[in-house]
């Protein structure tokens, strides 16, 4: 891991490189042209923003990748672009990637064209290693996909055996998020979300080919589709007021529905966003409330409150970048962060991390009780309540106290008593018939576990093998040291 620093410089090839990712829409057909003064008045700029910007990493430092650890990362790298004799320069992002030992890897606001060499290069260079390579891209539908060029869109990244967990995608078609399905074991998994949500709050002044604008324009036609159906059924169209149209709110209320409809399938949702709002802020309400909505914890914020989060973008003070989770992926938690200015790439966002324990967030215990007897103590204190047993209890108490155990008094005990037993055993079957496996105690469970273990070296020694991983394993659950 290189050391972090406080100040970069940036390269004349780097600084060439921005003005090419802030071009609105450059023509491929024609050679670029870079005008040297354009790139001395740029690269003086960035050097002065990068000393009054200076930001350093928050959080958890990066460290090298352990055993058991999926590493996601987010970073909005202002447009992924080819460079180098022909455009096949290294990809930062496939740079990064490769030496952050990142196994899903986030770029909102990528630029690109589903179409394009890009993608390709990328998709090339990440399976180089030897690694399997899952590339999902969503991006704007438009008549201009044979370029490189396309506002916003996301594209995510999974390398090496995260691969095997791939089951689905989904792709926005207005190109502002993606989702993939990560399996997990009994029917849970992690859903990764990958998220651009506009920076704008209106249009003035935007080019007509901009992110936002494009999403203006497809709320239009939903619009006039709209008013062509009810005008078919003879009902009234609803008078339109197009200037209260907006893609920011837009985004958070369909990013909704993809939340429920995700899990309701059993999946657990882990959202990388350049969300373009601070939520701890005065003006971050839209995002906050809907972090509440969906019940989304900000895991940075809540571990490292005590800390200084800084910014995660380089023209402001607000930190707009985000991994959120369900609460309930927050245990799997082993570290998360932020990195340094460039440290990861040259952006004016920095790149923010988190270390996820695979067994705790796969291993589909999330939903599954942790302890059945809470389960039948529930189910019995139903039935109590409904059959009255504490206030008949008392009563038959306080009677036999006073006349005591007369013929009547004892059937009426014995009756008590047998209502009580099948009050149990009706708790007992309703919580067995769940499918959360069967009741064991720990200590067998561990003892039988223990019987497994020796039996695999006891087999290895009479055929004078190396002990495999998976007997190395249960030798680490069972706290065994093998060196002995």
């Amino acid at each position: 891991m290189p050391k972090r620093k406080t100040k970069t410089k940036a390269t004349l090839q780097a600084v060439i490189r921005r003005i090419h990712k802030t071009e609105e829409e450059p023509n491929d057909n024609q050679p670029r042209r870079t005008n040297i003064n354009q790139v001395l008045r740029y690269k003086e700029q960035i050097e002065t923003e990068e000393v009054r910007q200076s930001i350093n990493a928050t959080g958890d430092r990066l460290e090298d990748k352990k055993d058991g650890i999926i590493r996601f990362a987010l970073q909005n790298p202002n447009g992924i672009k080819l460079h180098g004799p022909g455009g096949r320069g290294i990809l930062e992002e496939t740079a990064a990637i490769q030496r952050l030992q990142i196994d899903v890897a986030a770029f909102p606001e990528c630029n690109l064209s589903s179409r394009g060499r890009t993608r390709e290069v990328m998709e090339n260079q990440l399976s180089g290693t030897g690694e399997s390579v899952r590339i999902v891209q969503a991006t704007a539908r438009s008549e201009h996909t044979a370029k490189e060029y396309q506002p916003g869109g996301v594209l995510t990244a999974f390398t090496g055996k995260i691969t095997g967990r791939v089951l689905e995608s989904h792709r926005d078609p207005w190109g502002r998020f993606s989702w993939t399905k990560l399996r997990g074991d009994r029917g849970e998994g992690v859903c990764s979300f990958t998220v651009y949500r506009v920076s704008q709050t209106s249009g003035t002044g935007l080019g007509a080919k901009t992110a936002y604008k494009y999403q203006v324009q497809q709320m239009i036609i939903e619009e006039r589709n709209r008013s062509r159906i009810l005008q078919g059924q003879g009902l009234s169209i609803p008078m339109s007021n197009r200037s209260h149209l907006n893609p920011r709110k837009r985004l958070l209320e369909d990013l909704a529905k993809e939340i429920q409809k995700v899990r309701q399938s059993g999946y657990h949702i882990l959202m990388m966003m350049d969300a373009n709002e601070d939520w701890t802020k005065s003006d971050g309400k839209q995002l906050k409330e809907f972090m509440q909505e969906m019940q989304l914890c900000d895991p940075l914020y809540d571990i490292h409150y005590d800390d200084e989060i800084t910014p995660t973008y380089a023209r402001g003070s607000k930190r707009i970048d985000y991994i959120l989770m369900d609460e309930c992926l927050v245990g799997a938690v082993h570290r998360i962060g932020t990195l340094g200015l460039h440290e990861a790439m040259f952006s004016d966002h920095v790149m923010v991390y988190v270390d996820i324990i695979e067994k705790e967030a796969f291993e589909g215990k999330m939903n599954r009780p942790t302890d059945k007897c809470v389960l039948f103590l529930e189910a019995f204190k139903e039935q109590a309540q409904i059959h009255q047993f504490q206030r008949r209890a008392e009563s038959l108490r306080d009677r036999l106290q006073a006349m005591g155990a007369t013929p009547n008094l004892v059937q009426e005990y014995n009756n008590l008593d047998q209502q009580i037993q099948d009050a149990i055993l009706f708790a007992a079957k309703k919580t067995i018939k769940k499918k959360y496996g069967y009741c064991r105690s720990l200590n067998l469970g561990k003892a039988g576990y223990n019987v497994s273990f020796w039996k695999s070296i006891n087999t290895m020694r009479i055929l004078n093998m190396d002990i495999p991983e998976s007997t190395k394993a249960m030798a680490r659950e069972l706290d065994i040291d093998l060196d002995e």
